[in-house]
């Protein structure tokens, strides 16, 4: 039985994110009723530090790197602060370059 501070959330992989984990999709779940941005980039990171997905700062912040975009939901956030649900999808999408 899943008690209600559970959730799941899909996360979606595309190019070297994909590479570095191995997998194009990664269901998580996750004992707490609901995430921040930044709460699962960390947790990503410390899963698979080759991810390289979260800055921390001399001063102890922590933040995105601002080179990967993050897609909620099919929209897109910057925002370090914004709640992820149970349900959610999130895709993890890295710079790519290409001519």
């Amino acid at each position: 039985m899943v008690n209600d501070s559970t959730m799941n959330i899909l996360i979606l992989l595309f190019a070297s994110s994909r590479e570095a984990v191995g997998s194009s999709k990664l269901s998580l779940t996750i004992d707490r009723d609901e995430i921040t941005l930044l709460d699962l980039a960390d947790h990503l990171q410390s899963s698979y530090p080759q991810l390289r997905i979260v800055v921390r700062g001399a001063d102890g912040v922590t933040s995105l790197v601002d080179t990967i975009n993050f897609a909620i939901n099919k929209k897109y956030s910057r925002d370090p602060t914004v709640l992820i649900r149970n349900g959610d999808e999130i895709a993890v999408i890295p710079p790519i370059s290409g001519g």
